[in-house]
Formats: structure tokens, C-alpha cells, sequence
């Protein structure tokens, strides 16, 4: 089985909450239910703020990375929160019926591709800045800022930590894109200390061993 590495072209402190081991299901990853919030918005600026997402679900997925879910109005709110989380890249995939994909891109820009599984070689072309029911946090910089702290001789590696601080990434995605409220999500995280696929072993050949989500009864249509 060969396994493809996507990076697209246009590369370039939570609250006091307990965060939960995810527990291996011996027929693949077990099913996340996704609760309701409680309607404190989430700001889409990758700095997970205190109250933000004290009423969503963590679950520690990395050693790296926990993961944040809830349901707010219709929207899932999807956090990926990152112990090295500047300048990280992040795709996520998703598909409500294990063979139209969805992948939600965010690095320097946001983009969007529509997939159709099996994907062996062949990628799709992708539409940068294109983000059709979604949003999220994009890496932060400015040209100037950047010119002045490096003549000023400040380190290189200080510039985006302390003028653009960032945990990682929030994304904004809305329930009706699509048509139903059980999906199944990969996602591929690169940051200063390699890339993270998860869950591990999986492939867009298939949606084997993707991880499961349903979403508690909103009362949204």
C-alpha cells in the first residue's frame, strides 16, 4: 500500500479541564460523540483563550497534540491544540459517507480540495483562499514587522513567537455542509518536529481506522 504525503503549493492556555486518553477500539479508533457547548464563542485567532473551550471535549490524541470538539449553533468547532504550534501546518479531512472528501487546508493561506476516495498519485487541484462553509486560523506574518525585527538583529526563530503567538489551530466548520451528523476525520499536522498523521496508519485510499464522529442532538435540521 503506498502512502502519499500532501503538502499543498501555498505551504509557506486552555482553562482547567481534564483532557481524555482516547481509548483504542480493537476494530478500529472508538467513536467520538461530540457534545453541545454552552454558546461561549471561539475565536478563529489559534490562541485558545480561557473560556473558549471549557465546554468542549479534549482528548489527547499525540503526545503533541489534544483535540477539541464541540457543537455550537449549528457549527462544529474543531481545535487542534499543539505543544509546538507556530508556523504549523495543518490538513484535515473529512467525509459523511466514506467516499467524498473534504480537505480543509490551513497553512500561510487557507484552501479547500474535494476528493473522491480511492486517491493513489493523482491529487486534485485545490483553490486557495476558497473556504465554502468553514473557516480557520492561518499562519500570521507581516512583511514589514519581519524586515524591522530582522535588521534590529533580534533571532530569527523569535519573530512569529512573540509578535504572532499562536497554540494552534481553530477551525469554524458549519454542520450543513454536509448531510449527515456522523463523519469520519483524518487530519495531518506538520509542525518544527515532523509531521503527525492521525489517526496513525491511515491513507486516502480508504477511510479504514478513520476516527468517528457523531454529534449530540442540537435540534438543528
Amino acid at each position: 500500500m503506498k502512502t502519499k504525503i500532501l503538502l499543498l503549493p501555498f505551504l509557506f492556555s486552555l482553562a482547567v479541564s481534564p483532557v481524555l486518553p482516547l481509548e483504542a477500539d480493537p476494530a478500529g479508533p472508538a467513536v467520538i460523540t461530540v457534545p453541545e457547548g454552552n454558546g461561549k464563542p471561539v475565536l478563529l485567532d489559534g490562541l485558545f483563550a480561557p473560556g473558549e473551550w471549557d465546554d468542549a471535549l479534549k482528548v489527547r490524541v499525540h503526545d503533541r497534540i489534544d483535540l477539541l470538539l464541540k457543537v455550537n449553533s449549528g457549527h462544529l468547532f474543531l481545535g487542534l491544540k499543539l505543544k509546538n504550534p507556530l508556523g504549523v501546518i495543518v490538513n484535515l479531512w473529512l467525509t459523511a459517507d466514506d467516499k467524498t472528501v473534504y480537505q480543509l487546508h490551513s497553512s500561510g493561506q487557507l484552501g479547500e480540495a474535494v476528493l473522491t476516495l480511492p486517491v493513489y498519485d493523482q491529487m486534485p487541484p485545490s483553490r486557495v483562499g476558497y473556504t465554502k462553509d468553514w473557516d480557520a486560523n492561518e499562519i500570521k506574518s507581516d512583511s514589514q514587522l519581519k524586515a524591522e525585527w530582522q535588521a534590529a538583529g533580534r533571532p530569527a526563530d523569535g519573530y512569529r513567537k512573540v509578535l504572532f503567538p499562536s497554540d494552534g489551530k481553530e477551525f469554524q466548520i458549519l454542520l450543513t455542509k454536509f448531510p449527515v451528523r456522523r463523519l469520519k476525520m483524518r487530519f495531518m499536522a506538520g509542525d518544527s518536529e515532523g509531521l503527525i498523521f492521525f489517526p496513525e496508519k491511515t491513507d486516502l485510499e480508504s477511510t479504514k481506522n478513520w476516527q468517528s464522529l457523531v454529534f449530540a442532538d442540537t435540534g438543528t435540521p
